[in-house]
C-alpha cells in the first residue's frame, strides 16, 4: 500500500510540475528548442548548397579539374618517352662496349699449331 501512495504522490507531483512549470523550466526548454532551430536552419542551408551549388563555384571546380587533367596528359606522355628513352639508350651504349670488347678480346687469341703448354 506505501508503494502505491509513493508511486501516486510521485505522479502528482510530476502533474503539478506539468500543468504549473518553472520560469526556469520554460526557459531551459525554450533554449534548446532554440538551439535545435538552429541547427535545424543550418542543415538546411547545407542541404540546399549540395543541391543548388553556385554556378560560379561550380565552374571554378569543373576548370581545375580541367587544368589538373591536362597536367596528368603531358606529365605522362614526358615520362612515358624519357622512361624509355634513357634505359634504351644505356642498353645501347652496354652492347656497343660490349661488342668492342668481343672484337679486342677476338684479336687477342692465339691458335696453337700442336696441343700443349707455351712456356715463353
Amino acid at each position: 500500500m506505501a508503494i502505491a501512495q509513493a508511486s501516486l504522490n510521485s505522479a502528482g507531483s510530476t502533474l503539478t510540475e506539468l500543468e504549473n512549470p518553472r520560469p526556469s523550466a520554460i526557459a531551459r526548454e525554450e533554449h534548446t528548442v532554440d538551439e535545435a532551430r538552429a541547427s535545424l536552419d543550418a542543415s538546411n542551408a547545407k542541404l540546399d548548397a549540395l543541391i543548388n551549388p553556385d554556378p560560379a563555384d561550380m565552374a571554378a571546380a569543373q576548370a581545375a579539374v580541367v587544368v589538373a587533367e591536362q597536367s596528368m596528359a603531358l606529365n605522362n606522355k614526358a615520362f612515358a618517352s624519357l622512361d624509355v628513352e634513357a634505359p634504351q639508350a644505356r642498353v645501347d651504349q652496354s652492347e656497343a662496349q660490349l661488342n668492342l670488347v668481343r672484337q679486342r678480346l677476338s684479336g687477342l687469341q692465339m691458335l696453337a699449331l700442336v696441343d700443349g703448354f707455351v712456356t715463353q
